[in-house]
């Protein structure tokens, strides 16, 4: 059951046609809904191939990493295990169907192969971690939000929440010293205001998803958002990028500690936390609001998941955009 914006699409497909380079290059295409595509690679030109396939955004990558069936020499990367001692039935098969499936696609995804092996441009890693940083800056505000919102005597979660939301009042500061190593302007972006930084749209999708669960949606399904799927994610990814910055972008000291922070064990420790959290308030028998925060769990993942990697792997703009 996947979430609105992750519809089935046809794309037209043949594999002696069609380069990884020339589905890339239609990549952006692939988020209209429901428009029959036909492709052909722009190096050889030739007539749209015939056979169609049913797949989801996003599979680009899959398709990239496979040559339309033949498999690429590309190492694996190391997957964290750290989402365990799960009971619920629930929450057993939402890890097996939505949380690893999510997370081996994301491992998949050339977007962190290429910063694995150095080879991924600079000043599009410079974009990545500079509208993160920008997207951040509110979180702190946003999860102490979320976090009046907890019932009054549930002093547990509420003090937890509390103290996460004061841990991140230096996280944009940490990520701004990211971006200035990398050449980018990591301290105009702190110091603001909101416009001083042209942030793409999808780093504005972000902050407006953290709002919504934050402020609008019901508060259970505001923590299922952050505390499973923001949390129990974000370490898959970043762990595997904080090591490939350390060993080919030259950062250290203060320009990694966000990285060292968000791909270490602290963060995957939190991420199966808000698993056991939800083990404990969902009853085993409310089948309806268990499928309300699966949906709302899996959303949140391709979110910050998959589409997020596609976007910023197909940012095509001039180096000088992000320079200090």
């Amino acid at each position: 059951m996947g979430p609105p914006v992750l519809v089935d699409i046809f794309l037209s497909l043949n594999t002696a046609q069609v380069s990884p380079q020339g589905a890339l290059a239609h990549h952006q295409n692939f988020l209209i809904p429901g428009k029959v595509h036909s492709i052909t690679d722009p190096n050889q030109g030739g007539s749209p191939p015939s056979s169609h396939y049913a797949v989801r955004c996003g599979a680009v990558a899959e398709f990239v990493k496979t040559r339309g069936g033949e498999p690429m020499n590309q190492p694996e990367l190391a997957k964290p295990e750290y989402i365990k001692d799960l009971n619920a039935d629930w929450l057993i098969a939402l890890r097996d169907e939505v949380l690893e499936p999510v997370r081996d696609r994301a491992l998949a995804h050339p977007f962190l192969h290429e910063i694995a092996a150095g080879t991924f441009p600079v000043h599009k890693l410079r974009r990545f971690f500079a509208d993160l940083c920008w997207t951040i800056i509110t979180t702190p505000g946003v999860v102490a939000a979320l976090a009046a919102r907890t019932p009054h005597y549930d002093h547990e979660i509420k003090t937890k929440m509390l103290e996460n939301a004061f841990s991140e009042w230096n996280h944009s500061w940490a990520l701004s010293q990211t971006v200035n190593a990398l050449g980018g302007p990591g301290d105009r972006i702190y110091a603001g205001p909101e416009y001083t930084w042209d942030a793409l749209p999808y780093a504005w999708h972000l902050r407006n998803w953290q709002v919504l669960y934050a402020y609008n949606e019901p508060w259970l399904h505001g923590v299922a958002a952050f505390g499973v799927g923001i949390e129990a994610l974000v370490p898959t990814i970043i762990h595997p990028l904080w090591k490939a910055c350390e060993k080919h972008y030259g950062l250290k000291d203060d320009a990694i500690d966000w990285l060292a922070w968000h791909g270490g064990e602290v963060e995957m420790a939190h991420g199966n936390d808000g698993l056991l959290f939800l083990e404990q308030k969902v009853p085993a028998d409310d089948i309806e609001l268990q499928l309300q925060l699966r949906s709302v769990i899996e959303k949140t993942m391709y979110v910050l998941g998959e589409h997020w990697l596609d976007y910023y792997y197909n940012v095509d703009e001039p180096a000088s955009a992000t320079e200090a």
